[in-house]
């Protein structure tokens, strides 16, 4: 039998917002750390709450990573 989920919806209680972002932050950031480890790969992912507050996971670290691309990225503009 196929398993309905809810998919997409509407959060009408608004209070649960917050725990439903939470929720989702963590498995996110659970699948990109499962991602690096499998694959060796840097990952950098930055996330905002409604309140515009950031959130960021990295492997090795946000700032590693995004230090990393833009170091990559001025040296290839330099080639032109």
């Amino acid at each position: 039998m196929a398993r309905k989920g809810t998919g997409r919806r509407e959060i009408e209680n608004k209070q649960h917002l917050g725990t439903i972002f939470t929720k989702q932050r963590n498995g996110l950031f659970k699948k990109a750390d499962e991602l690096c480890i499998h694959s060796g790969a840097y990952l950098a992912v930055i996330n905002f709450s409604t309140h515009g507050r950031p959130y960021s996971f990295g492997k090795p670290s946000p700032d590693a990573v995004v230090d990393r691309f833009l170091i990559e990225n001025s040296s290839n503009r330099r080639q032109c």
